[in-house]
């Protein structure tokens, strides 16, 4: 199947071709919605679409390509944090725990009151999406794990709101052997680091942005909103967990700004991968197509 190819579903019809299909309104199968572009180009036959898609029709930002299933069905999905999945607080209030949303339960932490950051229920700048809000001195941590090599990839959804010598998104955790890291500097500039910098200028009017950065030694690779910016040598550090808003000590180089998801993986990801995690993350928050 092309990726402009059209599965069409007839009126009435609930479940044909995808398990969860089902009327929306009156007796019109997903309302008045009788063809659907599926916009993929991984499967070929519609058997494979159903094995891929089932549950995906009951999330309404589907039809925008937002629908996160597929971050999970990528191999190597070691830490996926999405402001979204916070679901015990209220618009203010102050973040102890940002839950992981993979299954591996490493949820970022943060004990100390004066360093929490603040969930904001409806963020306007990303599509009214939750986002967790990083100001002064906060910062979360990941539980620390066995250490683990390049490459890997991890996605990245934020918003400075100031700029400064240097704001990190992210970086290791509390270790100096280990440490993979974003962050905003001078200049204003974006800056990967797992050993040695890489970096490019950005305008000190950067909104909400879509960081994918490919860890992977002398070819690792930084895409901003779907587009490459920078390819080189950032160095050989592994991936041990993440110290999120603040460097790895908790206690510099702290973020000012706003960040909505954060999904690491323990692998260099497929051309076609990218682009699907992508899609959806921009799709999500309205985020400038490529």
């Amino acid at each position: 199947m092309a990726t402009a190819d059209v599965v069409t579903v007839a009126s009435g019809t609930t479940g044909a071709i995808f398990k969860n299909a089902r009327a929306v309104v009156g007796t019109n199968a997903f309302g008045a919605i009788y063809a659907l572009d599926i916009g993929i180009d991984d499967v070929s036959t519609s058997g494979q679409i159903e094995a891929r898609y089932t549950n995906r029709f009951d999330d309404p930002d589907y039809y925008g390509g937002a629908n996160d299933s597929i971050v999970s069905e990528i191999a190597g999905l070691e830490l996926w944090l999405k402001a979204d999945f916070i679901t015990t607080l209220a618009d203010g209030d102050l973040v102890t725990t940002w839950p992981d949303a993979s299954t591996n339960g490493r949820d970022a932490e943060q004990g100390t009151i004066s360093q929490k950051p603040t969930f904001v229920l409806n963020e306007t700048t990303a599509k009214n999406k939750s986002v967790v809000r990083f100001a002064t001195d906060d910062s979360l941590d990941t539980p620390a794990v066995s250490a683990i090599g390049q490459p890997t990839t991890i996605f990245s959804v934020w918003r400075p709101t100031s700029f400064g010598p240097t704001h990190y998104i992210y970086d290791g955790n509390n270790n100096v052997t280990h440490r993979q890291r974003l962050g905003v500097i001078g200049g204003p500039s974006i800056e990967a680091w797992a050993l040695i910098s890489v970096s490019y200028s950005i305008p000190d009017t950067q909104g909400i942005t879509l960081m994918a950065v490919e860890y992977n030694g002398a070819n690792s690779q930084m895409f901003e909103n779907g587009v490459l910016k920078v390819a080189g040598d950032m160095g050989g550090k592994g991936w041990d967990g993440l110290t999120i808003g603040a460097d790895y000590t908790d206690l510099g180089s702290n973020f000012d700004g706003d960040i909505a998801e954060i999904i690491v993986y323990s692998s260099l990801l497929s051309t076609s991968d990218r682009n699907n995690i992508e899609t959806y993350l921009r799709a999500k928050y309205n985020i400038g197509q490529p």
